[in-house]
């Protein structure tokens, strides 16, 4: 019998998890100092400068806001998992939470340590201006976060193109989008078993494509070159029943979820509920397509299926011929006067 492969699980990091609590225990003693007489970390902090003290404690307190968001955020996928129906929709509803309460937590943090506001501002704005000079791409990849985050153009769990960059978004950051990706070296929308960090700002330079933003189904077609010689009329029905067995019923299932899904109704025209045929003409016979839409993490898998029925009915009926190029050399056989032409020709020459 073969032992099933054990199950892959994401590495964790519990470095930091651990440093959190000793750190939180450490603070939560030491508000009762009375229990370790022989460590006064107020007496030590006391003789420091005050700015030395304030940094101490917002340290620690961020330290603590830290641990407590990745404790918190672990319950809440869990707890609104069955709510929001993905993980990766849990995910992200959990990053912009975790960073909103960053950005409540760091402005509260200015508005108390930092006294004069007349001050502050012109500090601020010099500090500013000397950063944005510094950091131009880091805080480029901030601004296009908000951009994607404020316009949705992806989030996680969608399957998006960033210039020549294809996957599967696993994680939005500040900086940078972190990406499974399929493609490449792989046929259709395989995955490649590798993990592509994006920066943010390639939004501005580079076209995003969003496979799954407005609905999960892709179009796609499968393409077959019958010869001449075939009876067209019979090549299509098989084609047509190939794609039917696949794809017929999800097509009609999900047509009228479609069309509630298209922004703009004049598209309604080009919709289909069940599998089509296109033709064209070609130099080695007729190329025949058959057009349908399918699950996007689907479409290598029922391009596959649709390809092997076509080949097996083909090859089961004589009247239909899969075209392919190739050439074939013709040799004339020469008539017999033209043959003693010839040899006529010949023996005069040689006589001359």
């Amino acid at each position: 019998m073969e032992r099933e492969a054990p199950e892959l699980r994401r590495p964790q990091r519990v470095g930091f998890e651990v440093l959190g609590i000793l750190v939180t225990t450490l603070v939560l003693l030491e508000i009762s100092y009375d229990t370790l007489p022989f460590v006064d970390l107020t007496a030590i902090l006391t003789e420091l400068a005050p700015e030395a003290v304030r940094i101490v404690t917002a340290l620690l307190i961020l330290l603590m806001v830290w641990f407590g968001l990745r404790m918190v955020g672990r319950l809440f996928e869990s707890v609104t998992l069955v709510r929001f129906g993905t993980h990766a929709q849990t995910r992200s509803a959990w990053r912009l939470i975790a960073y909103l309460t960053w950005a409540v937590v760091l402005v509260a943090f200015a508005l108390i340590l930092l006294r004069d506001i007349a001050a502050t501002v012109v500090s601020a704005a010099v500090f500013a201006a000397a950063l944005a000079f510094v950091l131009q791409r880091p805080l480029l990849n901030v601004v296009a976060w908000a951009v994607i985050m404020y316009q949705r153009m992806y989030r996680i769990g969608d399957r998006v193109a960033i210039g020549n960059t294809r996957g599967y978004v696993i994680d939005i950051r500040i900086g940078h989008t972190v990406m499974r990706e399929f493609g490449e070296w792989m046929q259709g929308d395989t995955f490649t078993g590798r993990i592509v960090s994006v920066p943010n700002s390639f939004i501005f330079d580079n076209p995003v494509m969003n496979y799954t933003k407005d609905i999960p189904y892709i179009w796609d077609e499968v393409e077959t070159l019958v010869t001449y010689e075939s009876d067209i009329d019979r090549a299509q029905q098989h084609i047509l029943e190939a794609a039917r067995v696949v794809v017929g019923n999800f097509m009609k299932s999900r047509y009228f979820l479609y069309l509630r899904r298209l922004e703009i109704r004049d598209l309604e025209e080009f919709m289909m509920n069940e599998p089509k045929i296109r033709m064209a003409f070609s130099d080695s016979g007729v190329k025949l397509y058959v057009v349908y839409f399918a699950p996007v993490e689907a479409r290598r898998r029922i391009r596959s299926e649709i390809t092997e029925l076509i080949w097996r009915r083909f090859t089961a009926d004589p009247q239909v011929g899969i075209a392919y190029p190739h050439m074939e050399v013709v040799r004339h056989r020469e008539t017999r006067g033209e043959t003693e032409a010839g040899e006529s020709a010949g023996d005069l020459e040689e006589s001359g």
